[in-house]
């Protein structure tokens, strides 16, 4: 469609609809924090606007501390902070999987070693003995 075909001021199809308000209900996003990250997120708040829509943004991570105080200052930054969805979504996948598993047998081999009669009797007798951070770990799996 040639600039001269739309109707009023409009020159593309993207300002066609932006002058439609509530012409899409809902915008969402996913991000990630990569290093566009505050620029994803500035794009689709700039959409979310000229639609007169709300916006959501959706994480494929685990909700934790750290990452909801990311999203606060993106959001804050754009004066979005309470009129935000933040979805969280973990996705099941074999490599996910393979680590819950790995992480199991760790926490499993660490267990057995803490709980060791053997070594709670030298941990008694060596009042400066300890367990080093990082080396136990589980036999192969089988």
């Amino acid at each position: 469609m040639a600039a001269d075909e739309f109707p009023g001021d409009a020159r593309s199809v993207a300002d066609y609809i932006a002058m439609m308000p509530g012409a899409y209900r809902h915008i969402g996003v996913a991000s990630t924090f990569s290093p566009r990250f505050q620029a994803v997120l500035a794009e689709a708040d700039r959409y979310a606007r000229s639609f007169e829509s709300p916006l959501s943004v959706i994480h494929a991570a685990a909700e934790h501390s750290e990452a909801i105080e990311r999203f606060f200052i993106a959001l804050e930054r754009l004066d979005r902070v309470g009129d935000t969805g933040l979805l969280w979504s973990v996705a099941d996948t074999p490599a996910a999987r393979d680590a819950a598993e790995r992480d199991r047998r760790q926490a499993a081999a660490e267990r057995a070693i803490e709980e060791d009669p053997l070594v709670r009797a030298l941990m008694s007798q060596y009042k400066t003995a300890r367990i080093v951070p990082g080396s136990v770990k589980p036999l192969p799996a089988p």
